[in-house]
């Protein structure tokens, strides 16, 4: 049988190597179409590289009215990490680098964080015992509440493509957020790393543990971080 940290790494090395394969795959298809549209600027200039099929980038487009509409009323929990992710597999190898390598890091200096798992890949966890300080809420009608109350949103993804949509609703909503290297490629250009929002190595725990617990001992660079993020969104 293997540990918690040798089944995350088995995974990794797996679905790194199922993302290997479908890179290889990919442009054997790329002739058949007549315009290829991308949501993410590295990912144009990726497949531009490998066809003469023209590509276009077409951005996300954010709901400011609703993302911003229940966020008067709501009061920052300084002690609060969250991660909001559907039922894909790198969510769940993201939420899994979070409470078995990062959060033990951060509770030696923050002993009373919290970290929130919000959405359907909390359906990995049904009926399994997890560490005292980790709440899981399953799927859920409405992110927002648990989003803006938190004083930090994470998104550690080791593999990705693409805009991810949940980190820019993050940013235009006022967090303070941090991600991985693989994730800030995927942004929409504009952003900048340190002040925008903050980029840790891939798969370094101890450097996301340095982010975050540097985050939590600073509110005014929270919310500094926060306005940057929406300027960059808006």
């Amino acid at each position: 049988a293997l540990s918690g940290s040798d089944e995350d790494d088995f995974d990794r090395l797996y679905y790194a190597r199922l993302a290997e394969k479908d890179s290889a795959l990919e442009p054997t298809y790329y002739q058949d179409f007549s315009l290829i549209a991308c949501v993410s600027p590295a990912d144009a200039s990726h497949i531009s590289s490998q066809t003469n099929v023209p590509v276009v980038v077409s951005p996300i487009g954010i709901d400011m009215e609703w993302l911003n509409a229940s966020k008067e009323k709501a009061e920052i929990a300084n002690g609060q990490i969250v991660f909001i992710g559907s039922r894909h597999l790198t969510n769940h190898l993201a939420v899994e680098f979070m409470i078995n390598q990062v959060m033990p890091l951060v509770r030696v200096r923050c002993p009373d964080i919290r970290f929130i798992v919000v959405g359907s890949v909390g359906e990995y966890y049904r009926g399994k015992q997890l560490p005292e300080y980790v709440t899981v809420t399953g799927k859920v009608k409405d992110v927002r509440p648990y989003q803006n109350v938190a004083a930090i949103a994470v998104s550690p993804l080791m593999l990705t493509s693409g805009s991810s949509t949940k980190v820019l609703e993050q940013l235009a909503a006022g967090k303070a957020v941090v991600v991985s290297r693989q994730i800030a490629k995927g942004l929409p250009e504009g952003f900048i790393a340190g002040k925008t929002l903050l980029v840790a190595d891939n798969d370094a725990p101890q450097t996301y543990a340095d982010i975050i617990v540097g985050l939590l001992q600073d509110e005014r660079r929270r919310q500094e971080l926060g306005e940057e993020a929406q300027r960059y969104v808006y």
